[in-house]
């Protein structure tokens, strides 16, 4: 495989969806992209409106049965311990505070909300305003937040949040952002630049207040706007040919619902995750592995989830079944702003029959990442389009949400100051019934995470798909 493949597998992101029938029957067209998206000052507020993919994303997010709450979150948790004697409990919070108000500044995106056409973004005011968000969104919480009590489903309006979780050898830090505005990779950046302020202060630094106004420098246009696009410029892109995707295809529900999801119209139950986690040594046997085989780590484990899921769903289909799932990738690298704390992903549906074997499927899975690879800027034009034929196709289904994050080292380092940074994790966390997988190494250990909503999938469940999953890659 190329080296462009090889970089994608490496940034595919976390970010996600299948979900199609909640799609409405609308037109998007790279038409509304010849001029650049800004945002405009209308009284107190700033706000521009989606572009293409934005509005797509926006629409796939949403949840017509409960509009009240987002359909979608990232939930990010970082597990820090301490390398040297740790500060005082009172003054550890006032530095994570100072730095998590810094990150406002340079991360503004995390203050927009997301309405159904478009952000809206209300700036600091005073100094007053800025102490107010901070003490609004960074919230002291009990050790078990996140993990037995889970993290409770977002209203629509709900602003982000970073919950501060003391642990017996140090604390963790858990982010809840509306996907619109964040992605996977986005949390990687977005954790760096905050243990790197976390550690200037620690040191005795200062903490920086910004003048009024310096956060609107920093809001981010959509990501069509910072690769340039527009629609003219489809004409100098090579043809790229849509494969014809098939009305009578199947694509299959991959834990099917065993709970009264009527229960949960008006109350979204508790998202939960369940992770496995690879030793480095596990890891490195299953990449040797992979490649004595002739694969790649990507297309190798896609089709492993899908076998996975083919058994957990249990339907007994014919073997010419057609399935259908989605690459999702990564486009920071293509951004101008390829750091900033935004929705920078894209994703590319596809039809496939499962082979006999996972080498057999893993083989047509790298024919499409190669042939997305090779051909990304014309994909990016045309994946919004391409979606909407493929919502009218998969109108009937649902499908998983698979998303290779790829490597948090590489973004994340080991030790910040004294804080030493020992796990991080993110998964998009349902309030539906759709199911969300996600890969993601760190320090040389592959971890699956399984994200939920109880309101729809129990323990149980999932915790037998990940055995599942086990088996069929035989680790």
């Amino acid at each position: 495989m190329a080296a462009s493949v090889i970089s994608l597998i490496q940034s595919l992101n976390l970010d996600f969806k299948t979900f199609w029938r909640w799609i409405p029957s609308r037109h998007y067209s790279s038409d509304a992209v010849d001029t650049p998206v800004t945002w405009e000052r209308h009284q107190n507020l700033y706000a521009r409106p989606f572009d293409p993919f934005e509005q797509f994303f926006s629409d796939y997010c949403a949840h017509p049965d409960r509009p009240g709450f987002r359909s979608l979150d990232v939930v990010a948790t970082v597990s820090v311990s301490f390398a040297t004697k740790p500060p005082p409990p009172a003054e550890l919070i006032k530095i994570i505070k100072n730095a998590w108000m810094r990150m406002r500044y340079l991360h503004p995106s995390l203050a927009a909300e997301s309405t159904r056409a478009g952000f809206q973004y209300a700036p600091f005011t005073s100094r007053l305003s800025v102490e107010e968000w901070v003490e609004d969104t960074f919230v002291l919480s009990s050790p078990e937040y996140g993990q037995e009590l889970g993290v409770p489903a977002s209203r629509s309006s709900s602003r982000v949040k970073l919950y501060y979780l003391p642990s017996q050898d140090g604390f963790r830090l858990t982010l809840c952002a509306d996907h619109m505005v964040l992605d996977g990779q986005g949390t990687g950046f977005l954790f760096h630049d905050l243990f790197t302020e976390m550690a200037r202060l620690e040191a005795g630094g200062q903490v920086i207040h910004e003048p009024l106004g310096a956060d609107l420098q920093r809001l981010p246009c959509g990501s069509f706007d910072t690769l340039g696009i527009s629609a003219r410029q489809q004409e100098l892109l090579p043809p790229l040919s849509l494969p014809p995707l098939r009305p009578d295809a199947k694509a299959f529900e991959t834990l099917p619902v065993t709970k009264n999801a009527a229960l949960a119209a008006d109350q979204p139950g508790i998202g939960r995750t369940q992770a496995w986690t690879l030793s480095e040594e596990e890891t490195s046997a299953l990449f040797r592995a992979i490649k004595a085989q002739g694969l790649r780590f990507t297309p190798f484990v896609h089709a492993a989830i899908l076998h996975a899921e083919r058994k957990m769903n249990g339907r007994q289909l014919p073997a010419n079944t057609t399935y259908g799932t989605s690459l999702i990738f990564d486009i920071r690298n293509q951004c101008r702003d390829s750091h900033t704390a935004a929705l920078r992903i894209g994703f590319w549906p596809i039809q496939l029959k499962l082979g006999d074997s996972i080498r057999q499927t893993a083989h047509q899975l790298n024919y499409e990442y190669t042939r997305l690879a090779q051909n990304k800027a014309a994909a990016i034009l045309k994946m919004v389009p391409y979606l909407r034929q493929a919502a009218s196709v998969y109108a009937a289904y649902t499908e998983s949400i698979h998303s290779f994050i790829g490597d948090y080292s590489l973004k994340v380092r080991e030790q910040y100051g004294s804080f030493r940074v020992q796990d991080i994790s993110a998964v998009a966390q349902p309030t539906d019934q759709r199911v969300y997988v996600g890969i993601q190494t760190f320090r040389d250990r592959l971890t699956f995470n399984v994200a939920y909503n109880d309101a729809f999938h129990d323990a149980a469940q999932v915790e037998e798909f990940l055995n599942l999953l086990r088996e069929t890659i035989k680790v």
